[in-house]
């Protein structure tokens, strides 16, 4: 099926501001992988829609995770890219972070089967669950293997506006390193991010990715009470991490939601997910009284309540939200079915919201007043040891381009299309090992010539090569330490009927197996040649061993850095 790029870059598209695109920013899933995706998903779009060319220049301001996935992933599709960032180091939200672990795919559960997997299983800057420093690290590391271009970090006074007399160049100005620099860019993409949280005065200022004893064995205080407001996803983890030892996302994949009986208890919160996301359509209140009825008659198996009952700390911890429930649609499956066990287990829930914070001695006096529309007016006063502001963030691109923040929230309603699922095929962007070279080529091969080693006199084998077709008409291929390379797919036929393997690999290289299949006398594969190599396959049998060696000509012309 033919896709519509058009339609589907309209998300990121600013209304009235031709070749400026928006990353992530005001989108609802904002985990790290998301983020990953949507910035693959952007650049994909611009290569399919004809917006990005070879050497097209291209300005993304923000060097976080999507900033830096999509920069890598343009600079993969030949573009010029430059990388702009406020702050001192790239992705400096999650570095030094050892407190926070990541998983690409646990807030998936129960919905997708891969939301075990511990690799993101990205084609660029790929990582593994573990915690924020550390994936910070490995999507540094990978970053640079796919020789992304080197941010301008700690940059000020950045000004970018429309080139005189265009609609489609922009002009972008920043003072780095006490020197003035300006460049024209065809392309302007804008990852900015979603923003530092909402803070409460006088409460403690303690971001999600800055280091805490949230997860630690209070020292000084028995029984230490916590307050903790805020509903989102945020709020949710950091009530489960200040009742609960040593919890984290490994331990939650391994010793909770991978258990007995866990599979059942996963399609029936599946079925009560689907009916919330139903009556929200016509009714977000309906929704939420019926996810606060569901999670609150939900049977789990025994086990489950028993090693939170285990697991849990001496102390007294209150989560306060806007809401008659803390729970929402906007939140994971798997927090919300926490912290519905830990109300049971003693979590104190106050609808409320913290108007004021009051440093006392070594604690805090903290007044809760109720919202609109329930007892308003009416105010608690609570008297906590440590409290926890998980109010959401305030919004990076309203503080930094307000006049595109603007028209992103007059534009027209958009069809609902889920930004953070893949759309770029498979072979969009495919790394390839041990290949090296200081020339620039675009390669377009064909069959040259077909030689058969022949053992005992076996018969004929036919070997044909051809170009791939996406399902936009567009050859799949990929850059590669300067290379561009293109998929083939190889079709093997009348090979021996008792041939045991076929095996394909680039001539010349050590560890080049490409393919290797076991399903008979007919045989199709896909793998991608370089320049000056030859494509090998090798079929053995039983009693027979045939060589095919089939060179694909090269016709070059060479292009300019």
């Amino acid at each position: 099926m033919e896709r519509n790029f058009s339609d589907l870059l309209l998300p990121f598209v600013v209304p009235g501001l031709d070749q400026l695109f928006v990353l992530g920013c005001l989108e609802r899933r904002v985990t790290l992988y998301s983020q990953q995706t949507r910035a693959i998903n952007l650049a994909y779009l611009l290569h399919a829609s004809k917006a990005l060319e070879r050497r097209t220049r291209v300005l993304v301001v923000g060097a976080g995770a999507a900033g830096l996935t999509c920069a890598a992933a343009l600079r993969h599709l030949g573009a010029t890219v430059d990388v702009l960032d406020h702050s001192d180091q790239p992705l400096h939200m999650q570095r030094g972070c050892s407190t926070r672990f990541l998983h690409p795919h646990v807030y998936d559960w129960p919905l997708r089967a891969e939301w075990s997997q511990k690799e993101a299983n990205l084609p660029i800057m790929n990582w593994s669950a573990n915690t924020a420093d550390r994936v910070s690290a490995q999507l540094l590391a990978g970053y640079r293997a796919a020789r992304g271009p080197e941010p301008y970090c700690e940059i000020g006074n950045l000004s970018i506006q429309r080139e005189t007399g265009t609609r489609d160049r922009w002009r972008a100005e920043w003072l780095w390193r006490r020197s003035s620099r300006s460049k024209t860019y065809q392309v302007v993409i804008l990852a900015v991010g979603f923003g530092l949280e909402a803070v409460v005065e006088f409460a403690p200022r303690i971001s999600y990715w800055r280091l805490d004893t949230l997860g630690q064995t209070p020292l000084y205080e028995p029984n230490c009470r916590f307050l903790i407001s805020g509903i989102g996803d945020g709020g949710l983890t950091d009530v489960a991490r200040a009742m609960l030892k040593e919890l984290d996302h490994s331990t939650l994949i391994e010793e909770y939601l991978s258990g007995p009986g866990m599979l059942e208890l996963g399609q029936t919160l599946k079925g009560i997910e689907e009916t919330a996301n139903a009556l929200a359509e016509n009714d977000h209140a309906a929704a939420e009284s019926y996810l606060a009825r569901q999670y609150k008659a939900l049977v789990v198996p025994t086990w489950f309540d028993a090693k939170l009952r285990a697991r849990q700390r001496h102390c007294h911890v209150t989560l306060v939200g806007p809401k008659r429930s803390p729970f929402t649609l906007s939140t994971a499956i798997h927090n919300r079915l926490i912290v519905s066990r830990l109300l049971k287990l003693g979590l104190n829930y106050r609808t409320g919201v913290v108007r004021k914070v009051d440093p006392k001695g070594f604690g805090f006096d903290v007044v809760l007043e109720a919202p609109a529309g329930i007892m308003r007016g009416r105010k608690e006063r609570l008297f906590v040891d440590h409290v926890v502001i998980r109010h959401g963030t305030q919004s990076a691109l309203l503080a930094s381009f307000p006049d595109v923040w603007q028209r992103l929230r007059e534009r027209a309603p958009l069809p609902s299309i889920e930004r953070a699922q893949r759309l770029w095929p498979n072979s969009m962007f495919v790394p390839a090992k041990g290949i090296t070279s200081k020339k620039r080529s675009i390669l377009r091969r064909t069959l040259d010539d077909v030689s058969i080693t022949n053992r005992d006199d076996a018969e004929q084998i036919r070997l044909t090569v051809s170009c791939m077709k996406d399902e936009d008409g567009t050859s799949p291929s990929f850059l590669s330490y300067g290379i561009r390379h293109y998929w083939w797919q190889v079709a093997i036929s009348g090979a021996p009927s008792d041939a045991l393997a076929v095996k394909y690999r680039l001539d010349g290289e050590s560890n080049a197996t490409v393919s290797e299949c076991t399903n008979g006398p007919s045989f199709e594969a896909l793998l991608a040649a370089p320049a000056d190599r030859f494509v090998i396959a090798t079929i053995r049998a039983v009693r027979k061993s045939f060589t095919l060696k089939c060179r694909l000509k090269e016709h070059s012309k060479e292009i300019e850095n």
